[in-house]
C-alpha cells in the first residue's frame, strides 16, 4: 500500500511537470506572437505618426527657408532693376523738363561768353607769334661785325625758331626789297659767303668753331668776327635784310603747313610783320584784330562768331562751312587748311 501511494505521487508529479512544461511553452509562444504583433502594430503606428509629423515639420521649415531666401534674392534683384530703370527714366525726364524750363538760358549764356570770352587782339598775337617764332623768324639781335680780312660789311644775326643759331651775313651789296635767299646766293657767288653756327665769345667777338659751316658747304675753323659801330645807312640796310629774311622764312612755313601759294604766303607773312610793327608801336585793339582777320580770311570776326554760335548752340554747321569756304577762296587753299589756320586764333571744332 505504501508503495502504491508512492507510485501514485510520482505519477502525479510527472503529470504536473508535463503540464508545467506545456504551460511554459504556451507562454513563450504567446509572448513571441504578442511581441511580433505589437512590434508590427507599433512600427506601423509609429511610422505613420512620425512620417506625418516629420513631413509637416520639414515642409514648414523648408517653406520658411525657401521663402526667406527667395524673397531676399527677389527683393535685391527687383530693387536694383527698378532703381536702374527708374534712374534712367528720371534722368531723362528731369533733363527734358530742365531744358524746357531753361531753353533760353543756354543761348543767353553762350552769347554772353562769345561776346566777352575772346581777347581778339591777343588771339591774333598768339596766332602770329606761333608761326613766326616756331618756323624760323629772326630775332632782334643784330650786330655789325668786321670779318678777319677787314671786310666790314657783315652782320651777325641770332636766329630763333625751330632752329636756333647765330650766323654772319654779308650785306655789303644788299639792295632793300631783294629776297633773302637771292641776296645770300648773290653774295656767295661774289665770294662773300654766309657762315652759320658762330660762337658768341661774350667779348665783342664771334668765333667760327668746329661746326661752323658756310653757305658753300665748307667747314671753317678759327675765323673771328669783331663787333664794329655800324653807320646809319648800314643799320637801315640790316633792318631791311632782317625783314626780308623773316618774311621768306615765315612764308615758306605757311606754304608748307597750310598749302598757301607762294604769292599768298608772302602776303600773309608781310601782314604778320606789319602787325608786329604795329604792336611794337602801340597797344593793338579789337578793331586792329578785325582788320587783320578781314585781310587774312576775307570775313569779319563777327561773321566767325555768328558761325560758331550757330554750330555750338544749334548744331548748324552750314554757316561755319560757308565762312571757311569763303576764306579758302581768298587764300587759294582748301577749307580744311583754313580751319587749321582759324583754329590757331579761335576754336572751330
Amino acid at each position: 500500500m505504501k508503495h502504491f501511494l508512492s507510485a501514485l505521487a510520482l505519477c502525479a508529479a510527472l503529470a504536473a511537470c508535463k503540464t508545467n512544461k506545456q504551460y511554459n511553452s504556451a507562454v513563450d509562444a504567446a509572448n513571441k506572437s504578442g511581441q511580433q504583433s505589437g512590434q508590427q502594430t507599433g512600427y506601423q503606428s509609429g511610422y505613420s505618426a512620425g512620417n506625418t509629423d516629420g513631413q509637416s515639420s520639414g515642409y514648414a521649415s523648408g517653406q520658411t527657408d525657401g521663402y526667406n531666401s527667395g524673397y531676399a534674392t527677389g527683393n535685391t534683384d527687383g530693387y536694383n532693376s527698378g532703381y536702374a530703370t527708374g534712374n534712367t527714366d528720371g534722368y531723362a525726364n528731369g533733363t527734358n523738363d530742365a531744358n524746357a524750363a531753361h531753353a533760353g538760358d543756354y543761348g543767353n549764356g553762350f552769347n554772353a561768353g562769345v561776346q566777352t570770352g575772346y581777347n581778339l587782339a591777343g588771339s591774333v598775337n598768339g596766332f602770329i607769334n606761333n608761326f613766326t617764332s616756331e618756323f624760323g623768324g629772326y630775332g632782334d639781335q643784330v650786330a655789325f661785325v668786321k670779318f678777319a680780312n677787314g671786310n666790314p660789311n657783315y652782320v651777325v644775326l641770332t636766329v630763333s625758331g625751330a632752329e636756333n643759331y647765330t650766323a654772319a651775313f654779308y650785306i655789303g651789296d644788299y639792295v632793300p626789297g631783294t629776297e633773302y635767299w637771292t641776296s645770300v646766293n648773290q653774295s656767295a657767288s661774289a665770294g662773300n659767303d654766309t657762315y652759320w653756327n658762330l660762337t658768341d665769345n661774350g667779348d665783342g667777338t664771334y668765333t667760327c668753331g668746329g661746326n661752323c659751316e658756310s653757305y658753300n658747304g665748307q667747314y671753317n675753323t678759327g675765323m673771328i668776327f669783331e663787333k664794329i659801330q655800324g653807320a646809319t645807312k648800314d643799320l637801315s640796310k640790316a633792318r631791311a635784310f632782317v625783314e626780308a629774311a623773316s618774311v621768306e622764312m615765315t612764308s615758306n612755313s605757311l606754304a608748307s603747313q597750310f598749302g598757301l601759294s607762294k604769292e599768298r604766303s608772302v602776303q600773309v607773312a608781310k601782314m604778320a610783320q606789319a602787325w608786329n610793327k604795329l604792336a611794337g608801336s602801340r597797344k593793338v585793339t579789337d578793331a586792329d584784330a578785325d582788320s587783320f582777320v578781314q585781310q587774312l580770311a576775307g570775313v569779319s570776326i563777327q561773321d566767325m562768331k555768328n558761325a560758331e554760335t550757330a554750330m555750338m548752340q544749334f548744331g548748324n554747321q552750314a554757316p561755319l562751312n560757308s565762312v571757311l569756304d569763303s576764306a579758302a577762296k581768298v587764300n587759294g587753299t582748301s577749307s580744311e587748311n583754313m580751319r587749321a589756320i582759324m583754329n590757331q586764333m579761335f576754336v572751330f571744332e
